[in-house]
């Protein structure tokens, strides 16, 4: 069919399902690594009922892993032949590792009931393994549709209405929506099976989800002929090293493979990553990780232990990811607004990113100050207090939760403009060939502050110096504010 003008009315209409199939590819991997994370929790604690210690275990490999090699992980996808093969590899191995997992505690009650611990402790060394292994693929696999693939789409595509801020909005809208519908029915078939049939019934579903995602993601390849044409490389500090490494591997020892695999080419990568101009951007979200204001274990503890309700508490959370999900669809309007209203005004290149970032962080920052006076005013409560939860509504006042879980859930808005925004600058502003390895290494520095936030909990893990933890995290969210605005004034 054809308008008055002659012109083709379908092509909106398969750019639409061309995108929809984007998202749908992501929404299938997303929902099987979800799923698989809301279960590996159930069977850790489960399994080791009786303190933190497997938990905590499992928390630390999967950050030193993302430390020593998310870049390697990112140089990897820059180094492929096209854009097609770290997606197909990704899936592959992140589902593999996770059925194996799944069929490892299958076994694990068999394992329990020998004599000596050494089954026991040598099946959880095998399952932490494929644990970082599934850590790893994800990470590849993010890393290679938004850094890798969906730059590349819409710069194919200039003018369209699919910018990168509406693909990176609905990209975070599919991860948000998968973190909290894919456990939602988990509960049901954990409490109505048995352990044996309901981990075989998640075996299940996790291989038919992945069989519908090698299919689309057959469909898409076939469909964009961008991901599997050649990619265009651009020689790189650390490649003559590499290159050196494989001509001259029968006179390179073990020690020394290793050196250059966990120290050389990470420090290569490094020394990269902060000769790019947008650096400071990618540091200043790394900064936001070592902050507890945010609704994570160390905030809801003390929160709890101050009198609040539970069920406050867990309204308030659902409330936090709603303002992010709702950031998903503010942000791209925010954006067209902007760069509707400079159109005229000849602005430079990365304005619009640069200014709803800035808004984004300062926003944040202006948010939580009075989250962080509040807390100051809470104290940690008796047991007695905590179970009663009337009580403890009245003890802290009405106006008290309001303003603590109003600004702090405000304060989700503002971080994922901020994040969505800093995400495009990086997807613009870094080139092709280098663009996954310089993300994998700032999440890597990302996880480094996440170690450091981890810590410092443990350091200062006292009820009464949380207060001290909350004002820390502000100042390191006003530095990061700060620092930003000045970045993104100067470039």
């Amino acid at each position: 069919m054809f308008d008055t003008e002659g012109g083709n009315v379908f092509p909106p209409l398969v750019e639409r399902t061309k995108w929809w199939k984007i998202y749908m590819l992501h929404f299938l991997f997303m929902w099987n690594t979800r799923t698989f994370e809301y279960v590996s929790i159930i069977l850790v604690a489960s399994a080791f009922p009786d303190n933190l210690i497997a938990t905590s275990i499992r928390g630390m490999a999967s950050t030193l892993s993302t430390i020593l090699f998310a870049s390697s992980v990112g140089s990897w996808i820059d180094k492929s032949p096209n854009r097609t093969e770290p997606l197909h590899s990704s899936i592959i191995v992140n589902h593999s590792s996770i059925i194996a997992i799944y069929l490892a505690w299958m076994l694990w009650p068999a394992v329990v009931q020998a004599d000596t611990t050494f089954p026991k402790n040598s099946l959880f060394g095998i399952i932490i393994l494929l644990d970082v292994i599934q850590v790893l693929s994800t990470a590849g696999n993010n890393l290679s549709i938004s850094q890798d693939c969906i730059p590349i789409l819409v710069a194919a595509e200039m003018g369209s209405d699919y910018t990168l801020t509406h693909v990176n909005a609905v990209i975070a809208r599919v991860n948000l929506f998968c973190k909290v519908a894919s456990p939602l029915l988990l509960p049901v078939i954990i409490s109505t099976f048995s352990r044996w049939i309901w981990i075989m019934l998640v075996i299940l579903m996790t291989i038919l989800v992945w069989a519908v995602e090698m299919y689309v993601l057959h469909i898409v390849s076939m469909e964009n002929p961008q991901l599997l044409s050649l990619k265009i490389h651009e020689p790189r500090p650390e490649d003559s090293m590499e290159r050196l490494g494989v001509n001259s591997i029968e006179y390179t020892s073990i020690r020394e493979k290793t050196e250059n695999v966990l120290y050389r080419h990470p420090a290569q990568r490094l020394r990269h990553f902060f000769s790019m101009p947008i650096w400071p951007a990618a540091i200043c979200i790394a900064f936001l990780y070592f902050t507890v204001l945010v609704y994570s274990s160390p905030l809801i503890t003390y929160l709890l232990q101050s009198g609040m309700p539970l069920t406050t508490v867990t309204i308030a959370r659902a409330s936090g990811s709603l303002m992010g999900f709702i950031a998903t669809f503010t942000t791209p309007m925010a954006s067209e607004h902007l760069s509707r209203r400079l159109a005229n005004k000849h602005a430079r290149k990365g304005i619009v990113p640069r200014m709803l970032s800035s808004w984004g962080i300062i926003g944040q920052f202006l948010s939580l100050m009075p989250v962080v006076l509040v807390l100051q005013k809470l104290s940690p409560s008796s047991p007695n207090d905590v179970d009663n939860s009337t009580t403890a509504v009245s003890h802290i006042g009405l106006t008290t939760i309001l303003v603590l879980f109003g600004f702090l859930s405000l304060s989700r808005l503002f971080h994922w403009t901020y994040k969505l925004m800093e995400q495009e600058l990086e997807q613009s502003e870094v080139p092709a060939s280098q663009r996954s390895t310089f993300s994998g290494t700032g999440q890597a520095i990302c996880s480094c502050f996440d170690l450091l936030h981890w810590l410092a909990t443990v350091a200062w893990g006292r009820p009464e110096q949380f207060k001290g933890l909350a004002a820390a995290s502000l100042c390191v969210v006003g530095s990061s504010a700060v620092w930003f605005w000045i970045w993104a004034r100067r470039s």
